[in-house]
């Protein structure tokens, strides 16, 4: 009885080693073909467009649909596939016919929209229905039309009845240059009437086939007309040698700029000329350092500089915000300035001593935001812009052995901004500051503006509706301003959202930018902790600042610290640090937290 006891145990065990075994086994196959789907998660009926076969033979073949690789089945044998485009019609969950898409053409990207792509050689196509950009290197991914970049001949470019059907990414990107969209008018447009320039060396006119080349000094005037760009609509302009070309017809300051690299004009009629300068992104960031941080500073706090600016670039040069320019950066504020002074020898040094040092944050560029001061505090991102993806921005104390505080509440913000602190930035003109304005100007200022916001913001310009409650609704016009509350700070203690209310109606308003900008002191005085006196700003140095209502005089005081957004590198901070005797590198970490110092290559 005992023997057939443990006999009767081993074929229970048996039994369930075999069951486990089999459990296993079938995971073990489901992970395997966890890439695939099967053809219930398509359209059993219709046409899918553009779709790419990763393989296909006899009656089976696989390809990627919505970013997933699926298997199909056809209703009759093909010979072999392979990394090919093609159109897929389907009827009752079976490929029934298989229109293959062979023909490539490769080129420079000029320009790119929603609408159309152009391509150098092939001028502007436009995309065929469901247009599909598939990355096969590394990985196979079907990727978005951004990740076409302008500038760049990375893809193979699928065409089939004069249009663009798809791209293909066969291999990484690698930098090299980058497009600055030169704007005109100060800043104020991005279309130019006429072009007016001249070379250090000879320069070269290529329109097309045409070519003509001017000596050195020659003034050339390039007025937007069909005259000027015959029968292309493009004029690419090079130096001779590595020179420089100066363009009279813009100014920077009280000068003309010049600019390394080449040139390239667009006319569109009755809009005028675009001017794109392409140079590679060491010699953009040359011009960029000292119009943006002093070079008096000295070289450490360049360094700073230089690879906050080239974190910045690389990151906007692979997102191409200014595509449909043809660029990825104009030389604005908006994206940083560039050539508002010309490039020297401390600039140079700066750049090249940092040469293709950029920050990373989990193997991906960071977006290195900077601004001048700040109040002793730095903000997130996500309470100035509301968003929590950049992770290695985060909210600091900006002095030696400070320890994180919450700012959020009115006592403890209004006490803040009264202590005598350590900070970094505590010597600077803005790291204090105030500004009284009457109620019938600061009125005026919000309604003017008032309309623009909402449109831009339409969900964080909101109105006080009879209950209680906000909604977003159109609006111009509030009236004369009665009361201004806050709703919330951020630990940082930057506004994030205020309450405004007028005689005719009441509206929240959500974000520091649409808060600075509709509380904007354009006809009142600032005064700065040092004595010295600012008129005209068309916004408050900053959101971290508390408002004070006085009734008598029909006034609101708004007292605030530190001058821009506040999030990132405080570029004056960065001065005291490199004084205390931080290096470049750790005054990086301190700013953007967990990021690390990594070379690309150009």
């Amino acid at each position: 009885m005992k023997e057939k006891g443990v006999i009767i145990l081993c074929c229970i065990l048996l039994f369930y080693a075999m069951l486990s075994y089999k459990i296993y086994t079938e995971q073990k196959d489901k992970n395997a073909a966890k890439d695939y789907a099967t053809t219930k998660e398509v359209p059993k009926n219709g046409e899918l467009y553009n779709t790419w076969i990763k393989e296909g033979e006899n009656k089976k073949l696989t390809a990627m649909v919505n970013d997933r690789l699926y298997e199909f089945t056809l209703n009759k044998k093909i010979s072999k596939l392979e990394n090919v485009v093609a159109d897929l019609k389907i009827k009752n969950g079976i490929v029934k016919k298989i229109v293959l898409k062979e023909d490539y053409i490769t080129g420079k990207v000029l320009s790119r929209d929603d609408k159309q792509i152009e391509i150098e050689g092939y001028g502007k196509l436009s995309y065929g229905k469901g247009y599909t950009v598939y990355k096969t290197y590394e990985k196979l991914e079907q990727l978005g039309k951004e990740d076409v970049l302008v500038g760049y001949e990375q893809a193979k470019f699928v065409v089939a009845g004069k249009k663009v059907c798809a791209a293909v990414l066969e291999k990484p990107f690698q930098v090299g240059n980058i497009r600055v969209l030169l704007r005109n008018n100060n800043g104020k447009d991005v279309y130019h009437n006429t072009v007016e320039l001249c070379g250090d060396t000879e320069l070269t006119l290529i329109s097309g086939k045409e070519k003509k080349t001017y000596k050195k000094g020659k003034h050339i005037l390039i007025t937007g007309n069909k005259k000027s760009f015959g029968k292309g609509k493009r004029i690419k302009i090079q130096a001779a040698n590595g020179g420089k070309i100066k363009v009279l017809s813009i100014k920077r300051g009280r000068k003309s700029p010049s600019y390394r690299g080449s040139l390239e004009l667009t006319w569109e009629k009755g809009l005028g000329m675009l001017v794109v300068n392409e140079l590679s992104l060491e010699e953009y960031l040359y011009a960029v350092i000292g119009s943006e941080m002093p070079i008096s500073y000295g070289a450490e706090a360049l360094k700073v500089q230089a690879v906050c600016a080239r974190s910045y670039a690389y990151k906007q040069l692979i997102h191409s915000g200014c595509s449909t320019y043809g660029a990825h950066v104009d030389d604005s504020v908006s994206y940083q300035v560039y050539n508002q002074q010309p490039e020297c020898a401390e600039t140079i040094q700066a750049v090249d001593s940092t040469k293709g040092q950029i920050l990373q944050y989990k193997g991906e560029a960071i977006t290195a935001y900077y601004f001048s001061t700040s109040c002793g505090y730095t903000a997130s991102a996500k309470e100035v812009w509301g968003t929590d993806q950049e992770n290695y921005l985060k909210g600091t104390v900006q002095y030696d052995g400070g320890k994180q505080r919450d700012l959020s509440k009115e006592k403890n913000f209004k006490a803040f901004l009264k202590e005598d602190i350590e900070s970094y930035d505590k010597d600077f003109p803005w790291y204090r500051w105030n500004v009284t304005v009457n109620v019938n100007t600061l009125s005026e200022a919000i309604n003017q503006s008032l309309s623009e916001r909402y449109e831009k913001n339409k969900h964080w310009i909101l109105t006080k509706q009879a209950d209680g409650s906000y909604a977003s609704k159109p609006i111009s016009n509030i009236g004369e301003v009665t009361k201004i509350s806050v709703l919330e700070r951020g630990k940082s203690g930057v506004l994030k959202a205020i309450e405004i209310q007028g005689k005719k109606k009441t509206i929240k308003v959500i974000s520091e930018y649409n808060i600075r900008t509709l509380l904007a002191p354009t006809h009142a005085t600032i005064y700065r902790q040092d004595g010295s006196q600012v008129d005209g700003l068309d916004m408050l140095p900053s959101g971290f600042c508390a408002i004070e209502e006085n009734r008598k005089k029909g006034t609101f005081t708004i007292t605030g610290g530190g001058y821009g957004h506040g999030v990132g590198m405080s570029q004056n901070g960065t001065k005291t640090m490199v004084d205390k005797g931080y290096t470049y590198k750790e005054i990086l970490k301190h700013y953007y937290q967990g990021a690390k110092i990594v070379e690309i290559q150009e």
